[in-house]
C-alpha cells in the first residue's frame, strides 16, 4: 500500500511542478505582451486537485507520533483513499489561526465554557497556542426565579432499554400535567417511537412526534394548538435540542429523557478514541463527557428565550445525581431552583 502511494504522490508532485510551470509561463507572456492561448484556469483546477492529493498521501505516509492520521480505504461509487488529521486542532491552527493573526476574531457562544472552564474548548479549537482572552460574560436572565429543575426518580437506566421505555411511558402522564406545552427530548428515534406507542387517549393524540411531517409544519402544529389554549407536545430528537426558538407560551415545560453521549458511527470516530486512549487518556472524559455537557446546556436553553419566559426543566436519566461524572455535570448547569 505504501508503495503504491509513493508513487502517487511523486507524480501528483510532477503534476503540481507542471501547472507552476505553464502558470509560469502564461505570466512571462503576459508581461512581454505576447498574445497567450493557454487559460490559467483549467491548470489552476488540476493544481488544487493534485495538492489535495499530495495531501492525503502525506496523510498516508505520515508517522503516527508525529502527524497522526485516521487513514482507510472506503467505497463511494468508487474505491478510495481516505485520510483526516488526528491531532485536528493543531491542523486547525496551522490552517486558520495562523493565518489570521493579524486580524481580529470574536467566538460567541453560550457552551464555549464546559465544566467551569474554557480549557476544553480553547484545547479542541486549535488556540493553545494562539494568543487569546476568555470572558464570561454573565446571562441578564435572572435564572433561579425563571427556571425550575425537578428530578423524575424512579425512571429506569438508559442501559435496561425495555424498563426505561416502559417507565418514560408510564410516567409522561404526570410529568406533562397541568403543562400547557411541553418539549420532550430524546436522544433515539427508537425509544422515542416506543414510548409514543405506549401513550393512551388524548395524551397521545396531543402528542406531535419528530418525522411524522416536515419539521416547519410540526412547529407551526404546535404553535397553532398552543394559541387555541390546547395543551401541545413536542417528542423531538436532538435537532430539537439545539436550534429550537418556542419562546413565551410555546414552551414552559422541557424533559429531557437522557443524557446525550455521543457514540462512534465511523472510523474517524473510532480513530480519534483510539489516539485519546495512545496519548494516556479517557474517551469518555475528555471527549463524551464535554460533548453530553455542551448539549445538555442546550437543550436546557430550549426553556429560556425571553425575559418574560418561566418553565420546568425535567431530568429523567439518574445518572445526573447518581454518578460522580453526572454530579458534576449537575453542578455546572444554569443556575436554576431545584425542586
Amino acid at each position: 500500500m505504501l508503495a503504491v502511494i509513493e508513487r502517487v504522490r511523486v507524480n501528483t508532485e510532477k503534476v503540481i511542478a507542471w501547472a507552476n510551470a505553464v502558470r509560469e509561463t502564461e505570466k512571462e507572456a503576459l508581461e512581454s505582451n505576447e498574445r497567450v492561448k493557454l487559460s490559467s484556469r483549467p491548470v489552476f483546477e488540476i493544481e488544487t486537485e493534485s495538492q489535495k492529493a499530495l495531501l492525503l498521501c502525506e496523510g498516508f505516509e505520515s508517522n503516527y507520533d508525529t502527524s497522526p492520521h485516521a487513514k482507510y480505504v472506503c467505497y463511494k461509487q468508487a474505491w478510495g483513499l481516505e485520510s483526516y488529521p488526528l491531532d485536528y486542532p493543531n491542523a486547525f491552527q496551522s490552517q486558520f489561526w495562523d493565518k489570521a493573526q493579524e486580524t481580529h476574531c470574536f467566538l460567541t457562544s453560550a457552551t464555549l465554557k464546559i465544566a467551569g472552564s474554557f480549557n476544553h474548548f480553547i484545547k479542541y479549537s486549535g488556540l493553545s497556542h494562539v494568543p487569546h482572552k476568555c470572558h464570561d460574560i454573565k446571562s441578564h436572565f435572572h435564572y433561579p426565579s425563571m427556571m425550575t429543575f425537578e428530578k423524575v426518580e424512579g425512571i429506569a437506566s438508559p442501559k435496561e432499554r425495555h424498563n426505561f421505555i416502559h417507565d418514560l411511558a408510564t410516567r409522561m402522564p404526570e410529568m406533562v400535567q397541568g403543562k400547557r406545552s411541553s418539549l420532550v427530548l430524546f436522544t433515539s428515534k427508537y425509544v422515542m417511537h416506543q414510548v409514543y406507542e405506549r401513550l393512551q387517549g388524548d395524551l397521545k393524540a396531543g402528542v406531535l412526534l419528530q418525522g411524522s411531517c416536515g419539521f416547519k409544519s410540526l412547529i407551526n402544529r404546535h404553535k397553532a394548538q398552543c394559541d387555541k389554549g390546547q395543551p401541545s407536545i413536542i417528542f423531538g430528537l436532538k435537532s430539537c435540542a439545539i436550534g429550537l426558538d418556542l419562546p413565551k407560551q410555546y414552551c414552559e415545560n422541557v424533559i429531557i429523557t437522557k443524557i446525550d453521549f455521543p457514540v462512534p458511527s465511523g472510523f474517524f470516530d473510532e480513530a480519534f478514541n483510539e489516539y485519546i486512549v495512545y496519548q494516556g487518556g479517557s474517551p469518555f472524559y475528555e471527549h463524551a463527557i464535554p460533548e453530553a455537557m455542551k448539549t445538555l446546556i442546550q437543550s436546557i436553553g430550549r426553556l429560556i428565550r425571553t425575559e418574560d419566559d418561566k418553565g420546568v426543566v425535567q431530568f429523567c436519566d439518574q445518572r445526573l445525581w447518581t454518578t460522580k461524572y453526572g454530579q458534576q455535570m449537575a453542578r455546572h448547569l444554569p443556575k436554576g431552583a431545584w425542586a
